[in-house]
């Protein structure tokens, strides 16, 4: 699912909520880890479609660790199988 950019002050909040480091997010969007620590610093104008590739990132991770967390507790409020 693509979704609009997101600020780096937003990305660097989510992504430190899942403890997900720069480098693994930069990877994790197919680009350089130093191209990422870049775009979260603000160091340069980055471009909407280097924003757009680590948010999808960013997205992605978060859904993964929301589906093994429920594969470990179950459903919030459900009974767990």
């Amino acid at each position: 699912m693509q979704v609009n950019s997101l600020h780096a002050e937003e990305i660097k909040a989510r992504a430190a909520a899942i403890r997900l480091p720069a480098e693994l997010l930069g990877r994790l969007a197919e680009m350089a880890p130093s191209t990422a620590h870049r775009a979260l610093a603000g160091a340069h104008d980055t471009r909407m479609s280097t924003m757009a590739k680590m948010t999808n990132a960013l997205i992605a991770e978060e859904r993964r660790l929301l589906e093994h967390l429920i594969v470990l507790h179950g459903q919030p409020g459900g009974a767990r199988e």
